[in-house]
C-alpha cells in the first residue's frame, strides 16, 4: 500500500512519513530551544525546502538524457522524480552549515 485516503485526497505514505517527521523535528526543536530562547522553525523550513530542491535536481540530472528532450518536464512533479540521498545531503549540509555560523543553534 503506497497511499491512504483522507475523505476525497490520496496520501502517499512517503510524503505522510516526512510531514510527520517534520512536526516531530518541530517539536523538538520547540522544546530544545525554549531554554536558550532560540527558533529553529525558519532552520527546518528552510532545511525542508533546500533538500527538495537538491532532490528534483539531483534526479532531474541524473535522468538528463530524457529531460534534455522535453525541458518544461523537469517542472513536472508529477512524475515522482527525487533522488532521496541529495536531498538528505543538501538538508544535511545547510544544517551543518548554519550551525558553523550560529552556535546557539547547535
Amino acid at each position: 500500500m503506497l497511499a491512504f485516503n483522507l475523505g476525497p485526497l490520496a496520501i502517499p505514505v512517503s510524503l505522510a512519513i516526512i510531514a510527520a517527521a517534520w512536526l516531530t523535528a518541530h517539536g523538538a526543536g520547540l522544546l530544545a530551544g525554549r531554554g536558550r530562547r532560540v527558533s529553529v522553525a525558519a532552520h527546518l523550513n528552510d532545511m525542508l525546502l533546500w533538500g527538495f530542491v537538491a532532490a528534483r535536481v539531483g534526479f532531474v540530472l541524473y535522468w538528463f538524457s530524457l529531460y534534455s528532450q522535453r525541458p518544461l518536464a523537469v517542472l513536472d512533479l508529477r512524475d515522482g522524480g527525487f533522488l532521496p540521498w541529495a536531498g538528505v545531503a543538501a538538508a544535511l549540509a545547510l544544517a551543518a552549515w548554519r550551525g558553523w555560523r550560529r552556535p546557539e543553534l547547535r
